[in-house]
């Protein structure tokens, strides 16, 4: 993946620790404000999705403008 616009959020479930850990990055620092914007924005609606205890990844791509508007790829 080359494409600055593009960024994603991943949450890893620890079993072992019973906790999320949560990454929200980009290849540029506009898609990284992105997927950071997005996991501020729609966290409700992700654990209304995955639940608690299920690990999951989104794949952004990030308006070249304004970061905080994205499109789900993935």
């Amino acid at each position: 993946m080359t494409d600055p616009t593009y960024g994603f959020v991943e949450c890893i479930f620890d079993h072992e620790k019973n906790r999320k850990i949560f990454y929200a990055a980009g290849i540029s620092e506009l898609a990284t404000a992105g997927a950071a914007n997005y996991l501020a924005t729609e966290w409700r609606k992700l654990q209304q999705k995955h639940g608690n205890v299920t690990s999951f990844l989104v794949v952004l791509k990030i308006e070249p403008t304004d970061y905080k508007h994205w499109t789900v790829v993935f």
